[in-house]
C-alpha cells in the first residue's frame, strides 16, 4: 500500500472508495456497471465512489453513455 501512500486526493476518500480505488488501480479499465456488479453496490453508488475518484484526480473518464469508462491516472 506504499505505493499510493503519497497520492494525493486519497485522503478524501472513505474506506469503501480507497478499496474500490485499489480495485480500479489493478484493473486499469472499467465500467461503472463493473464497478458495481464487483462490490454489489447499486449503480447510483457506484457512480458516486467514481466521481469521486474522478474529482480527486485518481481516474478519468473517456467516453460517452454506455460506452464510458475509467482509467486509472498514473
Amino acid at each position: 500500500m506504499s505505493k499510493i501512500e503519497g497520492k494525493s486526493g486519497l485522503g478524501n476518500l472513505n474506506s469503501e472508495e480507497i478499496k474500490g480505488y485499489l480495485w480500479v488501480k489493478t484493473r486499469k479499465r472499467i465500467t461503472k456497471k463493473e464497478y458495481s456488479d464487483e462490490f454489489g453496490y447499486d449503480i447510483k453508488k457506484a457512480q458516486r465512489h467514481l466521481a469521486k475518484m474522478r474529482d480527486q484526480k485518481l481516474i478519468k473518464l473517456l467516453g460517452r453513455g454506455k460506452n464510458a469508462f475509467y482509467e486509472t491516472l498514473e
